[in-house]
C-alpha cells in the first residue's frame, strides 16, 4: 500500500450486550478505533471482517455498519 492510496476509517461502537450460549448477558462498553486500509483494494466484506474482530457479538447476533458523511448524514451500508 502506498501512502497516496491509504484511507483511515474511524469506527465507533456503542455500548452493547453480548448474549452468550448459556443465556448470560455480558456488557461491553462503547469504544472507538481506527483502521488504516488501502482504498484500492478495500471491499465491504473485508471491512466487516476487520470490524468484527474488534467487536464481540454473540453467536446469534450481528451488527450493522453505517457510513457517516462529513455533514453527519448517516447512510446504512
Amino acid at each position: 500500500m502506498d501512502i497516496s492510496s491509504a484511507i483511515r476509517i474511524a469506527v465507533r461502537v456503542p455500548a452493547y450486550y453480548e448474549v452468550c450460549d448459556d443465556g448470560r448477558h455480558v456488557g461491553h462498553s462503547a469504544t472507538d478505533f481506527q483502521l488504516i486500509r488501502d482504498r484500492d483494494t478495500l471491499n465491504l466484506k473485508d471491512l466487516t471482517a476487520d470490524v468484527s474482530k474488534r467487536v464481540c457479538p454473540g453467536k446469534n447476533q450481528g451488527f450493522n455498519l453505517c457510513f457517516l458523511t462529513s455533514t453527519s448524514k448517516v447512510i446504512p451500508v
